[in-house]
């Protein structure tokens, strides 16, 4: 909704004509399913504590990303949902085809 300050030369998608657009894009580590809950929120846990890490929010600083842990599995389970329904959106819109 905002122009990034990783990109400020970019403008953001309400300028481009779809205002209700909104998304920060991200990166995540997903776990088979059936994975034991333990084993899910000890993964969860070591995440957490591995973006928070200045080297890391450092590094990804370099290639323009600002790195956040997902709250909670759960959360991170509505975010990859909510973003495949917004992508299937914006494909239907516009038109493209596996083809």
């Amino acid at each position: 909704k905002a122009r990034s300050p990783f990109a400020p030369n970019v403008p953001p998608m309400a300028d481009a004509g779809i205002p209700d657009f909104d998304h920060l894009g991200g990166l995540g580590l997903l776990a088979p399913a059936g994975t034991p809950r333990p084993i899910i929120d000890k993964l969860s846990a070591a995440i957490a504590k591995a973006v928070a890490m200045p080297d890391t929010v450092s590094r990804f600083a370099t290639i323009g990303l600002e790195p956040a842990a997902s709250s909670t599995p759960e959360r991170m389970n509505e975010l990859v949902r909510a973003d495949k329904l917004k992508f299937a959106r914006i494909v239907k819109i516009s038109g493209a085809t596996p083809e």
